[in-house]
C-alpha cells in the first residue's frame, strides 16, 4: 500500500505536474527521438528484450527458478521470488489505473499492452525476478564471482529491457525510471517479509 501511494503520487505529478515542463521535454525529446533513428538491427533487438519481460518470459524463468529450489528443498528461497513478483504486479496494476498516463505520442513497434504508461511493468518485473536471482545466488554462496555475475545480469537485463520499452515508444524514461524504482521497492519488501 505505501509502495503504490508513493508511486501513484509521483506518478500524478510527473504526468499533471513535471510534464509541462522541462522533465516533459526531455521525455518526449527521447521518445522522438528513438521514433525518428530506428534501424532494423535495434528494431529486432529491442523485440528480444521486450520479449524477454513479457509476461510468458517472466512466468516462465519464475517457474523453471522455483522448481529447482523447490527440488533442492529450498521451499522458503523460493518464496522470495514469488513473493517479490505478486508485489510487483499487485502495485504495478494499482498504481498504473490510478495514474492512467498515456503512451508516448510516437509510432509504436509491435503490439501495445492495454495498459497505460506509468511504471514500467516490464522494467519492474525484470528487476525483482534477475535482482531476486542475484539475492538468492548471494544466500547460497559466498563466492564473489558467481555474485557479481548475478548482479550485473540483473543490472543489465533490467536496463536493456527498459531501454527497449523506450526505443519501440511503448514508454517515457520516466516511467521506465519509476519501473527499476517499484523493481527494488518490491524485491526488497519481498526480501524483508522471508
Amino acid at each position: 500500500v505505501g509502495l503504490t501511494a508513493i508511486l501513484a503520487c509521483l506518478g500524478v505529478l510527473v504526468t499533471h505536474v513535471l510534464a509541462h515542463g522541462s522533465i516533459g521535454h526531455w521525455d518526449n525529446h527521447v521518445n522522438a527521438y528513438y521514433a525518428a533513428h530506428r534501424t532494423s538491427f535495434w528494431n529486432r533487438a529491442s523485440g528480444y528484450g521486450t520479449t524477454l519481460a513479457s509476461t510468458l518470459g517472466i512466468v516462465v524463468v519464475v517457474v523453471v527458478v522455483t522448481g529447482g529450489l523447490l527440488l533442492r528443498r529450498w521451499g522458503r528461497r523460493a518464496l522470495l521470488i514469488l513473493i517479490g513478483v505478486a508485489i510487483e504486479l499487485s502495485v504495478f496494476l494499482s498504481t498504473n489505473y490510478l495514474v492512467k498516463r498515456p503512451r508516448p505520442h510516437v509510432l509504436h513497434l509491435g503490439s501495445t499492452p492495454s495498459t497505460f504508461s506509468w511504471p514500467s511493468g516490464h522494467s519492474a518485473a525484470t528487476f525483482v525476478l534477475y535482482g531476486g536471482i542475484a539475492v538468492l545466488v548471494m544466500s547460497a554462496t559466498r563466492w564473489l564471482v558467481p555474485r557479481f555475475a548475478a548482479w550485473l545480469l540483473a543490472i543489465v537485463l533490467t536496463f536493456g529491457v527498459s531501454m527497449s520499452r523506450i526505443y519501440r515508444g511503448d514508454h517515457h524514461p520516466t516511467d521506465a525510471i519509476a519501473g527499476v524504482l517499484l523493481g527494488i521497492g518490491a524485491l526488497w519488501m519481498a526480501t524483508c517479509a522471508l
